[in-house]
């Protein structure tokens, strides 16, 4: 018997019950062919022909004892149905291990909604609680379902929640995730990054720039030394400086260093003039290395010497100030160089950015510079007659004040390192007046550097006019 017949004939039916007869056995055809689903009958029977037909499934349901077929047929009826335990427990099977959205009768809503928490509580994990919680929303056991919830780590989110979550941090803040994150999640576009800068992180490999060892040699020379806790910007600075002057700066042919030499070439490459290059990493193995150079250009020029110091040996050099390190063969090599006859000027390489305490001292960078900085003092490394100058370099200076001048950074640099980098700027603006680096009301230079606009942390459109100001202020001018 079809939907259709069954309208069309309902007025020659003294008695509806062969109808009623085929609904609630389930062989009524839909339009389609197909036995008609409780929604066809709803929509296209019930709805339309005027017959009780929940009075007359009930009573047929009671004297079939066909109770299972009418609690499907009317979900919502108020009447008593007898609570089936078989139906109970099927009900309760659906939800929760084949995660089926079933319809659950009115009657028998209390009874499925114990049965699936029990299962819940047998299981014991997160997805049984969270399928509880979807399904019964306003279940008897939705508070203690929340409860067991957060006894459980949040659940990982799916690579599409990652990439889209990725793409709206991006857009939001370029460095809020690495170009790893965006590689790994297949990420070619992004709103606000420049089509240009996602082509070259697809297309072009990241170098690995080692730093080697420090090689013990004895030259004379001016000496530049770079200090910084690990992840301070330290490479990057030089990698700008040293790209800066690409062509102007040449190796001494008599200085006989090969990875310092090696390490000079991949730093002064490492940034282009124009386009766009990768941020140097941390410098991953050495303890640090040594970079002599000289200017190009007529007439006899001076060698000098940069010295980029592993952020490692700093930490070290922490733990011999605070006496938790009693070998010193780490940095036996540096007080080589440290107490030769040679002028020096020290860079101290402040991240603007960073806030975060060292994971073993739990103190701030301002704090392991300052005190290795007074340890240098109270061991001689700043005598007078061999130290030209100090300086704190503000790394990352762009973030407090973007797009602006230099003298906006400027500005900027000098205002944070006052309030963040106390300690320090007190410091060596004590040593520098001891030593007659700078007169008594003078303050400790600030100079803030960016490597231009950086992206995904480590992809750089390189802009060098801070490295422009380092070289002509405070190198060329004391070499």
């Amino acid at each position: 018997m079809t939907i259709n017949q069954i309208i069309g004939n309902i007025d020659l039916y003294n008695d509806i019950t062969p109808v009623v007869e085929e609904i609630m056995n389930g062989t009524v055809i839909d339009d389609t062919g197909n036995p008609a689903t409780p929604e066809v009958l709803h929509s296209r029977l019930f709805s339309v022909v005027k017959v009780d037909f929940e009075t007359e499934c009930w009573n047929y349901a009671v004297a079939n004892n066909m109770f299972d077929r009418f609690a499907e047929l009317f979900p919502t009826s108020e009447r008593e149905i007898p609570v089936d335990p078989d139906l109970v427990t099927k009900l309760a099977l659906s939800i929760m291990y084949n995660n089926e959205d079933v319809t659950v009768p009115t009657n028998m809503r209390n009874a499925v909604d114990d049965a699936c928490w029990q299962i819940a509580s047998d299981e014991d994990e997160r997805s049984y609680y969270d399928r509880y919680c979807k399904f019964f929303p306003q279940g008897n056991h939705y508070g203690e379902a929340q409860e067991a919830i957060s006894n459980f780590p949040p659940p990982p989110p799916s690579p599409e929640d990652e990439r889209r979550k990725i793409i709206e941090d991006l857009a939001h803040d370029p460095n809020s995730h690495t170009v790893s994150d965006v590689m790994r999640s297949g990420i070619r576009e992004v709103p606000g990054i420049p089509a240009d800068i996602m082509n070259f992180v697809w297309e072009s490999n990241r170098p690995n720039i080692r730093i080697g060892n420090l090689q013990e040699d004895s030259f004379g020379a001016t000496q530049f030394y770079v200090w910084g806790v690990k992840g301070a910007g330290k490479t990057s600075v030089l990698a700008s400086l040293l790209s800066c002057e690409r062509s102007n700066l040449s190796w001494p042919a008599e200085v006989k260093n090969p990875k310092g030499l090696g390490y000079f070439n991949m730093l002064r490459n490492a940034l282009p003039q124009r386009g766009i290059g990768w941020v140097p990493d941390s410098t991953v193995s050495g303890c640090g290395q040594y970079m002599a150079m000289k200017r190009a250009g007529g007439g006899k020029q001076a060698p000098f010497v940069l010295f980029d110091v592993a952020g490692e040996v700093i930490r070290d050099m922490y733990r011999i100030a605070i006496g938790t390190l009693e070998n010193k063969d780490i940095i036996d090599r540096f007080y080589t160089y440290l107490h030769d006859s040679n002028p020096k000027f020290h860079f101290f390489i402040y991240d603007v950015t960073s806030s975060s305490l060292d994971p073993e001292f739990g103190v701030d960078q301002d704090t392991i510079l300052q005190t290795v900085s007074t340890y240098f003092q109270e061991n001689d490394v700043f005598k007078k007659s061999r130290t030209l100058g100090f300086a704190i370099v503000a790394a990352k200076s762009d973030t407090l004040a973007a797009g602006g001048t230099y003298l906006d950074l400027s500005i900027s640099a000098a205002n944070h390192i006052q309030e963040n980098c106390g300690a320090l700027l007190n410091n060596l603006g004590d040593i520098a007046r001891s030593v007659r680096q700078i007169g008594r009301h003078d303050t400790l230079p600030v100079i803030p550097f960016s490597i231009g606009k950086v992206y995904m942390q480590y992809v750089c459109r390189p802009n060098f006019d801070s490295a422009r100001q380092l070289w002509d202020n405070y190198i060329y001018r004391n070499i």
